[in-house]
């Protein structure tokens, strides 16, 4: 008797732990050899209990509790799997997939090539309105793409490097006034600017095109930054090229950018220190954002003001200590004869 009640428990126990097992296992999980979800791709997510009646409504994909704004696009009621096309397109500017889609893909490298680029995400499938979520075994979500990175990221080390040859083979980086004597051509500050500004907005715009799938758009203050820095180079080639002596060979890039006949000076400085912080700033809001940032109205302002002041001072600057003339004969001193008094 005594081992029949045993028995009891122990099949009642194995009942209790395989309904468990089925109440824990998840209703929906990616299906026909998909390991990750991906951008521009189609998903294949098996549902248990699936309908696909007519007057079903369609199912949104939810990574994170956060509503990406991807609605099912198809459904096999033979093989019970929904399809959806994941997409940032119903993503526009201040809605809520937005944010979910910038707090998803935000700062794309952290998930390293180890990875794939790759970043654990919980899935909820749920009708419009949010009813009847379906809770989907844990996925991937793949922020990058590894092939578009090496595509993309060979350009930018292309321009990159061929930036860099030029600057050294060429006049690309220099100053452009009156020349003589043996040596290369100073660097120019507005020039590096220029070069400055190119490569982070191209880049960024590169990164933009990698991480969302989409064609970037420019804001209004990358062409601001931009403009600025070309005309600052426009203006500071006019200035050299109106001058009558002979601009002085080059004493190295950052005495060049730097330093006039009378050592570093202040224009140069905060000109080169602001353009320098503005650029991580623009940076770190692109991987931040994923959108091209907007400056306040104000920075603009700073940095056509910097850009301003440098041209100013420039005209009527010696770029680097002029040797003294050979027999020249020496400064007169001005103290000559004079004696302190007690």
């Amino acid at each position: 008797m005594l081992n029949a009640i045993r028995i009891s428990f122990a099949i009642a126990a194995l009942a209790c732990a395989a309904n468990l097992a089925r109440a824990q296992e998840p209703a929906c999980q990616l299906t026909r050899g998909t390991t990750a979800f991906a951008l521009d791709q189609l998903a294949y997510v098996k549902v248990k209990d699936l309908s696909c009646a007519p007057a079903a409504p369609r199912k949104g994909l939810w990574f994170d509790g956060m509503d990406t704004g991807v609605r099912s696009i198809g459904c096999d009621d033979a093989q019970k799997f929904l399809v959806f096309r994941v997409t940032r397109e119903q993503a526009g500017a201040g809605t809520p997939s937005a944010q979910t889609w910038n707090a998803l893909l935000s700062n794309p490298f952290g998930t390293g090539a180890k990875n794939n680029y790759e970043r654990d995400v919980s899935v909820i499938l749920k009708d419009e309105g949010g009813a009847n979520p379906f809770v989907c075994a844990p996925a991937k979500l793949q922020v990058l793409d590894p092939t578009l990175l090496w595509l993309g990221g060979g350009l930018v080390v292309v321009v990159l490097a061929g930036l860099f040859l030029l600057s050294r083979n060429s006049d690309l980086l220099r100053d452009s006034g009156p020349f003589e004597g043996s040596g290369e051509r100073p660097f120019s500050l507005a020039r590096v600017q220029m070069a400055w500004w190119f490569v982070i907005v191209f880049a960024c715009y590169i990164l933009l095109w990698l991480v969302t799938h989409g064609l970037p758009v420019m804001s209004a203050s990358a062409l601001w930054l931009i403009g600025i820095a070309s005309v600052t180079a426009v203006s500071a080639s006019a200035v050299d090229s109106g001058k009558k002596e002979a601009v002085q060979p080059s004493a190295g890039f950052w005495r060049d950018i730097l330093t006039n006949a009378n050592g570093v000076t202040l224009y140069r400085f905060q000109n080169l220190a602001w353009t320098v912080l503005f650029g991580v700033v623009f940076v770190s809001q692109v991987l931040a954002k994923l959108a091209m940032p907007e400056f306040d109205n104000s920075v603009l302002v700073l940095m056509g003001l910097s850009a301003g002041a440098y041209l100013g001072f420039k005209v009527p600057e010696t770029h680097v200590n002029q040797p003294a003339a050979a027999g020249a004969p020496p400064a007169p001193d001005l103290k000559a004869g004079y004696t302190p008094s007690p």
